[in-house]
């Protein structure tokens, strides 16, 4: 058969893709799906071992690292830092490395981006330790991290030692039937940061403040097993107090439920670890513009109990401004795009909240604020 043009070529080839995915789908639905567990009991220890790169061989396989710092100069100037690693098969060629961030100090700032293929970066196998150029990100999660930036544009050191235990979820996190496939969670709710810059113009100095990170991974993409995922941040500097909620939808190729953990800190200690999570809505946003018209609260109430002593939070959340709307995959090509959007079309929602937590039983709490961080990730 002859076609006039690439677009009835492409047309061919997108058709056969949706009559295999149709095929497909029937034939799974057909008999019952496979389930997910995880998210209850107690948590477990985080070692270097589990934030250490997985480096699976899954087609979808994904795991990221992301840390957030706020910190005053020795010069004077607050500052910020963002630092992120991420690791993934999906596209051409396994293990695909991009690392990306920005240290900001006053009006002054290093700034990094670069995605390298498997062969141009290192993992360490003895211990915890990624380099890939002039960006480094290595330590022991129980003692103390270290993230390494060189560029043009200057270098920086900085520690973070962990003020609260890190923390994952028992077996790490969520189990899928009928198969060894994981996705695991860790988190890193309050730290103690400091460390030293210098730019290219000369300028230098010291750095102290605070901070928090997370590190996911999965042997599959979040649109094979979850429908939608919710994260809930607070985090109080001043009060050395952090909360940290996730929401997960399970879909996908696995039967549907809603799964979740609420994780509070106060000091050097957990004070909150629970999963039985309820959210009462009064206010829901629709995104009209979107083909799937996607849905998620912006106004309501949150209710869980800790698994242990069974003290009870409550969280009453109204997003005051929305930070982003965007299309993770708006920036490939017409054609990659439209065979991604054959299996999710993901769009990212973030949002800053106004709030007012209370946790009462064993643990006496009260807070409030007004810049929390809400962040929604649809996928179908």
């Amino acid at each position: 058969m002859k076609y006039k043009n690439n677009d009835q070529v492409l047309s061919r080839f997108l058709c056969m893709i949706v009559m295999t995915l149709s095929s497909t789908y029937l034939i799974s639905t057909s008999f019952a799906k496979p389930v997910i567990s995880g998210f209850q009991g107690g948590g477990d220890q985080l070692k270097s071992e589990h934030l250490k790169p997985h480096l699976v061989s899954n087609e979808n396989y994904v795991e990221k690292y992301t840390f957030n710092a706020d910190f005053k100069s020795s010069t004077g100037e607050e500052g910020r830092l963002y630092f992120s690693i991420s690791i993934n098969n999906i596209g051409a060629g396994d293990h695909k490395l991009r690392t990306k961030g920005i240290l900001t100090i006053g009006e002054e700032r290093i700034k990094w981006s670069s995605k390298r293929k498997s062969g141009q970066w290192k993992s360490a196998k003895d211990s915890f330790k990624i380099t890939a150029g002039g960006v480094e990100l290595s330590g022991d999660p129980q003692k103390m991290l270290t993230f390494k930036v060189s560029n043009k544009q200057g270098q920086f050191k900085i520690m973070f030692r962990p003020i609260v235990k890190p923390w994952r979820p028992q077996n790490g996190g969520l189990s899928f039937s009928k198969s060894s496939e994981k996705a695991q969670f860790s988190l890193f709710p309050f730290a103690e940061v400091k460390g030293e810059w210098s730019l290219a113009n000369g300028i230098q100095g010291e750095l102290t403040g605070e901070g928090w990170g997370r590190h996911t991974w999965s042997h599959l993409g979040p649109h094979e097993w979850s429908q939608w995922s919710q994260l809930i941040r607070i985090f109080d500097r001043d009060a050395k107090r952090s909360v940290f909620i996730r929401r997960v939808k399970i879909g996908g190729d696995y039967a549907p439920k809603t799964i979740a953990y609420a994780i509070a800190t106060e000091g050097s200690k957990t004070i909150f670890e629970g999963y039985n999570v309820d959210v009462k809505a009064s206010k829901t946003y629709t995104d009209k513009k979107h083909d799937n018209r996607y849905q998620f609260p912006t106004d309501f109430t949150l209710k869980a109990s800790d698994q242990r002593s069974g003290d009870q939070l409550s969280l009453k959340l109204k997003t005051n401004r929305r930070l982003y709307r965007r299309n993770p995959i708006g920036k490939l090509s017409w054609v990659k795009r439209k065979v991604v959007e054959l299996v999710t079309k993901p769009m990212e929602y973030a949002y800053e909240f106004d709030y007012d937590v209370a946790i009462s039983g064993k643990s006496s709490i009260k807070m409030s604020g007004h810049k929390g961080r809400y962040e929604v990730f649809h996928l179908n």
